[in-house]
């Protein structure tokens, strides 16, 4: 029996949610019914992005090498052409706006191809914020949108973005919540953990505050490094570690100006994001717009540590304030050094909150589950499409 040729399309490799959560599926895919191809519009930042996983699994990387700052080309456009033409594809499935816009366009020479994204944020419900763009949301609204036949939600929230704002029809869209790979769940080697403390520079005894995201204002770092201020100036002494892709200048210019450059470790991406969760004992999450339902934050509660995050609607789906994590409101610093000092002063609370935070993860967002449900809608549109070609084919016959 033939497999299923699937072709992801994505705009990079970076270590970043989107990215996470297309490797998490082609881990778990059938491979016996199922067969994976990923091409990238443009090369990672780092080298220390996902190829190397998705290789693992058997997968192909192609790269469009599209150059860092154009957003547009149609000579990659026909290349990406070539690429489902010369691997004959039967799923086209993407992910981020730059490379749904490369997939829909793609669409008006492939009647029969299955067109599939997946929707991961929400940069559309709030229009009076600098995050927003008119210019994309046309675009996606009334092109791309339209050109797909099966929208993947990642979250309640981007579900009613999706219909709401995009006009998605109802009837092709699915929510299927990202997840978290299965190895998350291993027992946190000690040894791992004093190698790591040893080689920040962190004593033994010291509270580790980690952040992992993007470094862009959205992700609301400012607000979590006025709060370390706060704590300080409290004389609760912590060691924050900040872990993600992008420029850290305006980041490192914030941490110089409050004077906390000894409190305050700045890294770049980390493909170990784990040994790092383990070795913290709280994880905050300020990010302010945008999120669908952030990886990150699901892994941390993954590995049982206590989450902090900004009150936004997408991050209420999976923490309820004061039982899988807490919540402040976004851009409060004192609020937010306030919930980590009475943490820290009240160690007993975070037993019970970290095995509930593990079970919930668990429960609702194991990758193997979350690419269950996503083979069964491929599933679902091939046996359809399979249903619409051969009626074309009887009325063709007909004539």
């Amino acid at each position: 029996m033939r497999k299923v040729k699937i072709l992801y399309i994505i705009e990079s490799l970076d270590r970043g949610g989107a990215e996470r959560r297309l490797v998490n599926d082609i881990k778990c895919l059938n491979r016996n019914e199922f067969e994976s191809i990923i091409c990238t519009l443009r090369k990672s930042e780092t080298q220390d992005d996902f190829t190397p996983a998705a290789n693992s699994y058997g997968v192909q990387v192609i790269c469009l090498n599209l150059a860092p700052k154009c957003k547009f080309s149609l000579r990659k456009l026909f290349s990406l052409i070539n690429i489902i033409y010369g691997n004959s594809v039967d799923i086209i499935h993407s992910q981020l706006f730059f490379s749904d816009l490369y997939t829909a366009l793609s669409s008006f020479l492939f009647r029969n191809k299955l067109y599939i994204r997946t929707l991961q944020s929400t940069v559309y419900i709030n229009r009076n914020t600098p995050f927003f763009s008119r210019k994309r949301y046309l675009i996606d609204r009334y092109l791309i949108t339209k050109r797909f036949k099966a929208n993947i939600v990642v979250s309640e929230i981007v579900k009613k973005m999706a219909l709401m704002d995009l006009k998605a029809d109802p009837k092709r869209t699915e929510l299927i919540y990202n997840s978290v790979n299965s190895n998350f769940f291993s027992k946190p080697s000690l040894e791992n953990i004093h190698k790591l403390k040893k080689e920040l520079g962190i004593h033994e005894h010291t509270k580790i505050l980690l952040s992992v995201g993007r470094f862009a204002p959205e992700k609301g770092h400012s607000v979590l490094l006025y709060a370390i201020k706060e704590l300080i100036q409290n004389n609760t002494h912590v060691k924050l570690i900040l872990i993600g892709r992008g420029c850290q200048r305006s980041t490192r210019q914030l941490v110089g100006k409050l004077n906390i450059d000894h409190d305050v470790i700045l890294l770049g991406e980390k493909p170990n994001i784990k040994d790092y969760l383990d070795c913290c004992d709280y994880f905050i999450f300020p990010s302010l717009e945008g999120e669908g339902l952030p990886v990150a934050l699901l892994e941390a509660m993954s590995v049982g540590k206590i989450c902090i995050a900004a009150d936004t609607e997408p991050i209420r789906e999976i923490i309820k304030h004061g039982s899988t994590g807490y919540l402040y409101s976004r851009k409060n610093e004192r609020e937010l050094a306030q919930i980590i000092m009475e943490l820290i002063s009240k160690k007993e609370k975070t037993t019970v909150m970290a095995t509930t935070c593990k079970q919930f993860i668990l429960n609702n967002f194991l990758d193997r589950h979350c690419t269950r449900k996503l083979e069964n809608v491929y599933r679902l549109l091939l046996s359809q499409n399979r249903e619409y070609s051969n009626d074309s084919l009887r009325h063709t016959s007909r004539k």
